[in-house]
């Protein structure tokens, strides 16, 4: 439900804010005061095309925000999108600029017109004399019928997709096997070579690491051999003159003294520790050294095994691990290209099964909404009765597609004949804009509480009608208002008078500019305003006396 309608900049209309609520919200006016701008500033908050023109003249951009309560479907969308979801309250917004560039936000997020429509479809509906074309659509009819019948179908049609789901997905594994079979004995031996070359290779798991660090270290021999050669002087020399040398000559003379003083013998002891470590180490180096030497034919063993493996890992993996794995992939692949004919016939048995599967449920669809079009349309044909359409008789006809679809196998056509005598014709042969919305408003009584969508805006439901017709039209909208938000513009008071809140549009002058400004009006403004659509522009004492008449006659009938 639309509950705010902010409006800045847009053809006409400075600035204006427009507060609808729940029941029927009617729009009035004189002709050409700009009645079908609101409507054009929804349709942009939906996801239309805008363009410059829509900008008022000497202002940079057009700003329209609408403010909706939010339901289920529309939060399960915004998420599917990843935009932020506030439980309670939605908030789209269009800015179109001067320039021709335009912005769509949905809670303060850019987004494109395309998710702009996915999200809005389950807000608001507009039932126009162009908008109501979709009506004559043989989907939107089979839609409508399902929306009719939901409490039976619904269960029903979830089935038949999933069933019709797994009947695509395996006749596209037929065709992909298929496709493999008239390259079969190409790919075994493609595979084939692939294994061979890895299994001849008889990698082992961490094998390159290891490879890898032994290479690093014959690489760098000469700087280990440098830095041992630096240590052995360091610490002996060549002639016992190293640091160890040194060290002992110290140690000893610290010996010799140690019995005289306490501290003297700590001192001889952390030196006698130190030295026999030196010592160790120096002599660990000095046979660590005597392996240090660089062998031609290991490192020629290390560097071809290393460029083995690489070439492996370039062609099937950039670890051993992947190419491991790869491994076992072509192992599948050519089991499945040698049984390839055997899986063929397993997937042939398969599609059956689920053709079978299908057309079983697809056949209890299939009774359910023909049960459910014989409802629908004697439900329909009596609102049309009511509509003054006394004449009109409705068909819902049903009739088997020649193929399987996702809604099932059913094609829905409503067929009409509007006057005695007629034959019947389907519904886009014969209708005019005017019975078409008719029909659209009929179709919304029946529909009733099953449609999900919160709001609903008539345009144009008043073409070609007047006097009896039109009071009808009123009391039909404000019953249909009961289930459901409804905005109505309209020209006519027999529907006017039947507004839960009544807004006018007018034109007025300001600084030299004209402007269009949007009044909630009141209830003795209310009187004016029918008196106005009943009388013309001259409003008399009968004029308004008949308008207060009908006010509280149309409060009575609600």
């Amino acid at each position: 439900m639309i509950f705010e309608l902010r409006i800045k900049d847009f053809i006409l209309i400075d600035e204006e804010v427009i507060r609808f609520d729940e029941g029927l919200n009617v729009i009035t006016g004189e002709t050409g005061a700009g009645k079908s701008m609101i409507l054009g500033a929804i349709k942009l908050i939906l996801g239309e095309q805008a363009n410059r023109e829509h900008v008022r003249i000497g202002a940079d951009k057009a700003v329209i925000q609408g403010s909706f309560f939010t339901n289920a479907q529309v939060n399960d969308a915004l998420k599917k999108h990843g935009i932020g979801v506030d439980d309670d309250i939605i908030n789209i917004s269009r800015e179109v600029y001067a320039k021709g560039k335009t912005v769509a936000r949905i809670n303060g997020e850019v987004v494109t017109l395309s998710i702009v429509k996915s999200v809005t479809e389950h807000l608001l509906t507009i039932h126009g004399q162009h908008d109501n074309q979709t009506l004559l659509q043989s989907a939107e009819q089979l839609e409508l019928l399902d929306v009719f019948a939901s409490d039976t179908t619904e269960s029903l049609k979830i089935k038949v997709a999933e069933a019709y789901d797994q009947l695509m997905s395996c006749q596209a594994k037929i065709q992909q096997l298929l496709l493999d079979n008239n390259d079969k004995d190409k790919q075994l031996d493609f595979y084939r070579f692939q294994f061979s070359e890895i299994e001849a290779a008889a990698l082992k798991k961490d094998e390159d690491v290891l490879l890898e660090k032994e290479f690093e270290y014959i690489s760098n021999l000469g700087k280990i051999t440098e830095t041992f050669n630096e240590a052995k002087q360091l610490l002996s020399g060549d002639y016992g003159e190293g640091f160890v040398g040194e060290l002992s000559k110290l140690s000893t003379a610290f010996h010799k003294i140690s019995h005289y003083d306490d501290k003297v013998l700590q001192v001889d002891e952390r030196l006698s520790n130190i030295y026999y470590l030196l010592e160790d180490l120096a002599h660990d180096i000095d046979v660590y050294q005597d392996d240090l030497e660089f062998d031609a034919d290991d490192f020629k063993r290390i560097e071809d095994r290393l460029d083995e493996i690489n070439h492996l890992k370039s062609k099937y993996g950039n670890t051993l691990d992947a190419i491991f794995d790869y491994q076992v992939q072509i192992v599948n692949e050519i089991e499945k290209y040698e049984n390839i004919e055997v899986l063929l016939q397993e997937l042939e048995a398969e599609r059956v099964t689920c053709e079978k599967a299908y057309d079983t449920i697809a056949i209890r669809l299939s009774e359910e909404r023909q049960e459910a079009a014989q409802h629908f349309e004697v439900l329909l044909q009596n609102e049309l009765s009511l509509l003054n359409m006394k004449h009109a008789k409705i068909e819902v006809r049903c009739s088997r597609l020649e193929h399987r679809s996702r809604s099932g196998t059913d094609h829905v056509s409503i067929y009409i004949s509007t006057n005695l005598g007629q034959p019947m014709n389907p519904l886009k042969k014969v209708v005019s804009g005017g019975e078409l919305s008719r029909i659209m408003l009929g179709v919304q009584v029946v529909l009733g509480k099953k449609n999900n969508v919160l709001t609903l805006i008539f345009d144009e439901i008043d073409a070609g009608i007047s006097g009896d017709t039109a009071n009808v039209v009123g009391g039909k909208m404000a019953e249909l208002s009961n289930d459901c938000q409804l905005i109505c513009i309209t020209h006519l008071p027999q529907i006017a008078v039947f507004a839960d809140h009544h807004f006018k549009i007018e034109k007025q002058t300001d600084e030299g500019l004209t402007v269009t400004r949007i009044q909630t009006l009141s209830d003795d403004a209310r009187v004016l305003e029918i008196s106005r659509l009943v009388g013309g522009a001259e409003k008399t004492e009968a004029t308004l006396i008949h308008a207060k008449e009908m006010i509280e006659s149309a409060h009575r009938q609600k």
